[in-house]
């Protein structure tokens, strides 16, 4: 099926495909900050593969499952809509976190995905603005320990999958733990 000049795009080995006829000039994708910006390696050409792990860096810094907007110059403004989502070969999706407080710490835990290659764990404490999480773990484990002695407060986690194609899923929805150690 042909849309707005692109063909139907499709994902193989971490790469997602793209073909194009009555286009002209620049392939460009929306970021997520809604701003088009040209896909150098489709320049000039009616088709080009794009790997996946790009998408999720900057400038794009889109997430797996995300709609996808494709913009060239043609028919109906030249935008292409894919949804990404319909490719099950990536599919990852935030686990869900529990925590567990025990003498050596507070233990957070989550479920493994069959497609994550590794989990990323942010975290906010006191020591951090409001809403800013930071980096607490990368890891392939399905579970982190937080040492005894940085668990105080008020603490926030977040955690997301990234999969085979080092594409990573969104954040999870925040988990909010208080903790008093008196």
């Amino acid at each position: 099926m042909v849309l707005a000049g692109f063909n139907e795009p499709s994902i193989r080995k971490c790469n997602l495909r793209l073909s194009w006829s009555n286009l002209d000039g620049p392939i460009e994708l929306m970021t997520m900050k809604e701003k088009f910006v040209e896909l150098k390696e489709c320049s000039g050409k009616r088709r080009c593969k794009i790997p996946l792990s790009k998408l999720s860096k900057s400038p794009f810094n889109l997430v797996e499952g995300q709609l996808l907007i494709f913009r060239g110059n043609g028919p109906y403004g030249g935008r292409f809509y894919f949804d990404w989502k319909k490719s099950s070969l990536t599919k990852v999706s935030p686990p869900n976190m529990e925590a567990t407080l025990n003498s050596r710490g507070l233990k957070l835990k989550w479920a493994r995905q069959s497609k994550a290659k590794f989990y990323q764990v942010t975290w906010n404490t006191r020591n951090q603005a409001c809403n800013k999480f930071v980096p607490l773990a990368k890891t392939s484990k399905t579970s982190h320990l937080i040492p005894t002695q940085l668990i105080s407060g008020k603490m926030q986690f977040k955690i997301r999958a990234t999969n085979h194609c080092n594409v990573a899923s969104s954040y999870s929805r925040t988990m909010i733990l208080t903790v008093s150690t008196k």
